[in-house]
């Protein structure tokens, strides 16, 4: 195999690249260079051939200069979709990257909102402890009904707080029941274990908590499905007041919106 190499004596180092680039720029200096066409040499990207072109269309070659390769700028920059600008006036070249769409200032995997609704067990803030979660369904059961996921809220009176952790919801879609036990010393008295129990949302805005969303269940109401608005809130805090300290507040598959 033969390969075609072809001598090039130029006074300068950058009126050979200047020539590659423009075409017709040269630069000056006293440094003298010696270099090889080498046009055995290929240039591939993405597992493809390029073929190398100037600006006026004619196709360029590799050279080997002192060892190292060298391809002509502009073909190169072209080829993969840089422009190229030559200032004649001040010697000099920009490359421009071309826009990709993606903003530089955005992480390389950004991390994808998640999909609504979202389950009070797939919550994406923060829930404290006092709201026991589960997906047990024996645990959600009223009467004859019981729910695939949700949370249980114990005691007399009993708050827990959930915080959005910096996203918005518009809505809480649930049902609620409660179960009251009383003492065995009140256990035939059934209209103080009927009485009802006092349930509360209040927004949480720094200090100060304002109540938005006010019921009352009785343990024979069985379940009731609500809607709360939450707009505009951040974090809020979950109340009940019960006559009894046995007493759960069931939240049955509670989906933020």
């Amino acid at each position: 195999m033969s390969y075609k190499k072809k001598f090039i004596n130029a006074g300068l180092l950058t009126a050979v690249v200047s020539l590659l680039i423009a075409g017709s720029a040269f630069a000056k200096t006293t440094t003298s260079i010696q270099a090889t066409i080498e046009s055995h040499i290929k240039v591939i990207k993405d597992g493809q051939e390029l073929t190398l072109r100037n600006e006026q269309g004619k196709k360029v070659e590799p050279v080997m200069i002192e060892g190292s390769v060298y391809v002509p700028l502009r073909a190169i920059s072209e080829t993969v979709g840089w422009e190229v600008d030559w200032d004649n006036s001040v010697k000099s070249i920009t490359l421009t990257e071309p826009d990709s769409g993606i903003d530089p200032n955005q992480p390389l995997n950004p991390v994808e909102p998640p999909v609504r609704p979202i389950s009070l067990v797939d919550f994406p803030g923060t829930i404290d402890s006092k709201l026991l979660l589960s997906t047990v369904q024996s645990d959600l059961q009223i009467g004859t009904v019981s729910f695939a996921q949700g949370g249980i809220l114990k005691g007399k009176s009993a708050r827990t707080t959930i915080d959005f952790g910096g996203e918005s919801f518009d809505t809480l879609n649930l049902f609620m029941g409660v179960k009251k036990t009383a003492p065995t010393s009140i256990k035939n008295s059934p209209t103080n274990v009927n009485e009802p129990v006092e349930v509360r949302f209040l927004e949480i805005d720094g200090k100060k908590e304002i109540s938005f969303f006010t019921t009352n269940i009785r343990p024979t109401d069985g379940v009731k499905k609500f809607t709360v608005d939450l707009k505009g809130k951040k974090k809020i805090r979950i109340a009940i007041t019960s006559d009894l300290t046995d007493t759960q507040l069931i939240l049955g598959d509670p989906m933020f919106e």
